[in-house]
């Protein structure tokens, strides 16, 4: 199975999709304070879901 499948990598790509189109509309304070950070914890969710799912779809090739 392709880590593409699963439901929850899909959404939490999306989201974090989601958080950098509206952080990119705030104003530069705003962005360069609390919203670099929200856009990277978006991010980590995806990154932190694939790196032990591609260790294990790897093990089972």
């Amino acid at each position: 199975m392709k880590l593409e499948e699963f439901e929850t990598y899909n959404l939490s790509m999306e989201l974090g999709e989601t958080v950098y189109n509206e952080v990119i509309k705030w104003n530069y304070f705003d962005k360069d304070t609390i919203g670099k950070q929200l856009v990277r914890s978006a991010d980590s969710i995806a990154a932190n879901l694939s790196s032990p799912s591609e260790i294990i779809l790897n093990l089972k090739l």
